[in-house]
């Protein structure tokens, strides 16, 4: 996958010849007069390192030449398919039809004159070399050598006792310790009074087990005596990819929460899982590294409702807190220790104490969002939030509280664990379900705590089909939850039948970052959904990953896309704060990012690009935008709707030859009817106030345009500096 996104990055390369600035002038295309430094450099196809034309690379690094390939990023080429070396007998490289080669053509040494044969009573490396007896005949014992040999016990170089080996080399003297291949011998270190000795069987202050010691009815000692851990295979686990292991699986689990103990996978392993009884409640450290779960939906029946007993919408592994969630005002006549009556906007402290640091979810379902769709009522959504405060009420504002809720119908807080809990390791493998379904698979890990670090899982996918298989919810599904870090992990995007398919689904989350991560499946695959959609998010971050979609449907709350790319699906944005970009890589069809027409193209806040490089695709008119959406003024969706009240450029490459843009504008024709003083909106609508652009390049040149409607903003100001 990454050879094919770097060869379609390098393709859209070779028209970067000259750009343009600010001030509109034309640019000229130039040839390159970095060839031969080996890095492929703008305009350039591949660059060997010289400017010698013969060996992969043209004298110019303008073509690779027939026959061979060069690494994208530059050095030297090779042979597509070099030819098969001949065997050469007599070499010491095992080559062609060679059983061994010793580097010689005689006989009697382990390998034959002619290299056909290993000689009985011989072995010989499986890549070459010399050969050696199976069975040599021992070697007499010289004591004093320094060589452990025949029955010696020690051999410390000498024939005198005294230093740790006797003088006839049979007893290693008391107090000291010998090495196993002979050599000096040293005095033994007596363990410090305050340093248990870890692996001496015995259970001292500062280990928490040693061997035996310290470890119940299941687990090991780990090997520095700090913790016990349990492993699947203890609790019946085949590993086999055959037999049925969830039982087992969630047996280990539970046995761990219990004991607060970590978990291993048993390294080597493949678990199979089809149906499965109970999903796996995970508490403590997880440590799945070497191990593989083969997840087979194609065994399970349709889905046929949201009950949580449907085997479709059971999860696999639910990482779960240690506290219950608090009621703090129910919407039904139930009793809560507390109640939380009303909040405002940006509101610093609330005046209730709690037991834990607690992140808290607010609704008012007398103030419905998106009510009214293109005229027509929908049910529309509570207002609703979360925010983060302290055990005294505090409130976080690094994710203030963005609305008034004069009323509030529902609260409930959700205690944050203080330790952080890692989830580390594991290869997941689902065989996706071969059937179309009307409902949303999850069968999948679902974060349901806060406080967790998600290092280094890889999700795969097998029996995708062009049609008719089930939409998934997300295989990595976050909720409910503050300060999750994903990390060093690869997940696959689906291929949507209908529904939406999501490979990552992150829901009610405050503080959620992806840190060096990317996707199994390719990026510019338009076939494919794209990787991550949300809801109700606070402080989003994506830090140096590759990801075909970054798409906030319901209201995010500031958000960071920092060394990232983003691929074919692009930037889909609904919220307010800050939304910045920055040292990034821009695919997408016609915009650079896009505010959700179905909840009012409204951004309520500042956009800010810096140093950033943008690839469009265009609309049918081979027109882009860097700000796109869409509002008719038709729909009521119960808040006010907007634009950002700024939008800062600062370093922004456009890279508009590539596939043909006419013309960049900075924004869309949002509101086609919106052409005079006449028109007035039936449900209001803000226009960006200011734009600060500087750094502006164009691949072809050309200067951006402000927008194909240009009444409608025609009270911005600009500024280009």
């Amino acid at each position: 996958m990454k050879k094919m996104f770097w060869f379609a990055v390098c393709l859209l390369g070779l028209a970067v010849c000259g750009c343009g600035d600010d001030s509109g002038e034309s640019g000229k295309i130039a040839a390159q007069d970095g060839c031969g430094n080996g890095s492929v450099e703008t305009g350039e196809l591949c660059d060997d390192g010289n400017t010698a034309s013969g060996d992969g690379c043209s004298a110019d690094c303008s073509a690779v030449e027939e026959g061979y390939e060069c690494p994208p990023s530059g050095g030297a080429c090779t042979k597509a398919n070099p030819a098969p070396k001949e065997a050469e007998c007599g070499n010491g490289s095992l080559e062609g039809d060679e059983k061994c080669d010793d580097g010689n053509t005689a006989s009697g040494d382990g390998c034959s004159a002619d290299c056909s044969a290993v000689e009985e009573g011989y072995e010989c490396p499986s890549s070459g070399g010399a050969c050696t007896k199976t069975n040599p005949e021992p070697k007499e014992a010289v004591c004093g050598n320094g060589k452990l040999e025949g029955d010696e016990k020690c051999d410390d170089g000498n024939t005198a006792s005294g230093d740790g080996c006797s003088a006839d080399c049979s007893t290693v003297e008391e107090g000291y310790e010998c090495p196993l291949s002979g050599g000096a011998c040293t005095k033994k270190q007596a363990p410090k009074p305050d340093e248990p000795a870890c692996g001496n069987g015995i259970l001292e202050e500062g280990e928490v087990c040693d061997k035996t010691e310290g470890v119940g009815e299941h687990g090991k000692c780990a090997d520095d005596c700090s913790h016990v851990y349990v492993q699947y295979s203890e609790f019946g686990a085949v590993g086999d990819g055959k037999t049925n292991d969830m039982a087992a699986i969630a047996a280990a689990h539970k046995y761990a929460n219990e004991n607060h103990l970590m978990v291993r996978g048993d390294e080597g392993f493949t678990y199979y899982i089809p149906e499965i009884e109970e999903s796996a409640i995970i508490k403590t450290d997880t440590d799945w590294t070497g191990s593989t779960f083969y997840i087979d939906d194609n065994k399970l029946k349709d889905c046929k409702s949201t009950d949580p007993n449907e085997q479709c919408q059971k999860h696999i592994f639910i990482v779960k807190s240690s506290y219950d969630e608090v009621c703090l005002l129910s919407s039904d006549s139930k009793k809560c220790p507390h109640e939380l009556k009303s909040l405002k906007g940006s509101q610093k402290k609330i005046d209730i104490t709690l037991e834990h640091d607690s992140l808290i979810l607010v609704k008012d379902s007398n103030h419905l969002h998106y009510r009214l769709k293109e005229g027509k009522m929908v049910q529309g959504h509570p207002r609703q939030e979360l925010f983060i405060v302290d055990k005294n009420g505090n409130v976080d504002m690094s994710a203030p509280i963005h609305w008034t809720y004069d009323i509030v119908t529902e609260a409930t807080a959700y205690p944050m664990d203080e330790e952080t809990l890692t989830i580390k390791g594991g290869t997941f493998i689902t065989n996706v379900y071969q059937k179309k379904s009307s409902y949303y698979f999850f069968r999948n890990l679902y974060i349901n705590r806060s406080n967790v670090v998600i290092d280094g899982i890889v999700h795969q996918l097998e029996g995708e089909q062009v049609k008719d298989c089930a939409d998934y919810d997300g295989f990595l599904q976050i909720e409910y939850c503050a300060n999750v870090l994903v990390k060093n992990s690869s997940f696959s995007s689906r291929i949507s039948y209908g529904l939406g398919s999501y490979g990552i689904l992150p829901q009610y989350v405050v503080n959620l970052t992806f840190e060096h991560c990317n996707e199994v499946t390719n990026i510019l695959d338009k076939t494919r959904w794209g990787l991550i959609g949300s809801n109700y998010c606070k402080n989003f971050t994506l830090d140096h990953c590759e990801f075909s979609r970054f798409d906030a449907h319901r209201e995010l709350m500031n958000a960071n896309v920092r060394h990232s790319t983003i691929g074919n699906h692009g930037m889909t944005v609904m919220g307010y704060g800050q939304f910045n970009v920055e040292d990034s890589t821009i695919y997408g069809e016609d915009s650079f990012i896009y505010m959700r027409y179905d909840y009012g193209s409204t951004w309520d806040g500042v956009i800010s690009i810096k140093n950033s490089k943008w690839i469009p695709a265009g609309d049918s008119n081979k027109q882009a935008y860097i700000l796109k959406g869409s509002f008719s003024g038709d729909n009521k969706f119960g808040y006010g709707c907007r634009m950002p009240n700024t939008m800062n450029i600062d370093g922004l490459t456009v890279m508009d030859k590539a596939n043909g843009i006419k013309t960049v504008y900075l924004f869309n024709d949002i509101t086609p009817k919106n052409t005079s003083s006449s028109f007035k909106y039936s449900n209001s609508y803000k226009i960006i106030e200011k734009v600060n652009i500087s750094n502006y390049k164009s691949q072809s040149g050309d200067k951006w345009q402000l927008s194909p409607n240009k009444y409608m903003f025609n009270n911005v100001a600009v500024s280009v500096k």
